[in-house]
Parts: structure tokens; C-alpha cells; sequence
């Protein structure tokens, strides 16, 4: 299996406390994100993106890596 970093957000912990930040009407911080994270409000954590480039896997693994929501798909017929 090949795995290649393609691009991804420069700051993401930034990029998810500025996201947090809006939600709760208070300063973009790291202690928000992580009362975030603790009270299951992990929808903040998907403004940061990071795209890869997989090769090498079979059918049935790449089948298993895209039942997962938190993520967008392009794959190869």
C-alpha cells in the first residue's frame, strides 16, 4: 500500500477553534476545541481537510474505507 499526503489546511487546530469559536460566541482557542472534542461536538474538527492519495489496496479494503462519513471519495473504477 502507497499512501501520499496531497495537500491539507496549513493550521487546522486554528481552522477548528475559529469554527468552535462561532458556535459559542467566544475567542478561537485550543481549551475551546477541547471542550469540544469532550462534550461530542466533533463536527468542528471537520473544517480541517487533508487529502491523500491511496494505491494498493484491495476492493474490499477500499470498500471499508469509504462506509466512513468523515471523509469525500474519488476512486478508481
Amino acid at each position: 500500500m502507497k499512501v501520499e499526503l496531497i495537500a491539507h489546511t496549513p493550521y487546522p487546530l486554528c481552522v477548528c477553534a475559529e469554527a468552535a469559536a462561532v458556535c459559542y460566541d467566544s475567542k478561537p482557542t485550543f481549551n475551546i476545541v477541547k471542550g469540544c472534542i469532550r462534550s461530542g461536538h466533533t463536527s468542528v474538527l471537520e473544517h480541517a481537510t487533508f487529502t491523500f492519495r491511496i494505491e494498493g489496496v484491495s476492493r474490499s479494503c477500499s470498500h471499508q474505507i469509504v462506509r466512513h462519513r468523515i471523509a469525500s471519495y474519488s476512486q478508481q473504477i
